[in-house]
């Protein structure tokens, strides 16, 4: 369930914004499924990449920063 989960918000995601890098696909990877069932929530009102980054150092912990 983990990884349908999280390919799903990846795909939504790189769909929103473009190829994520290594580093935040393998952190939105390693989510438990709660964290990723918010982070789809969540991932609907980002704006940007870097609404991304403040999401996961604040629920998954650290994350390469976002270059814009």
């Amino acid at each position: 369930m983990q990884q349908g989960s999280a390919g799903l918000a990846l795909r939504l995601l790189k769909r929103r914004f473009g190829l994520l890098d290594e580093a935040t696909q393998s952190q939105i990877s390693s989510l438990p499924v709660e964290k990723i069932e918010q982070l789809g929530d969540s991932l609907l009102d980002f704006k940007s990449l870097g609404d991304l980054q403040n999401w996961l150092q604040t629920h998954g912990g650290e994350i390469a920063p976002v270059n814009n």
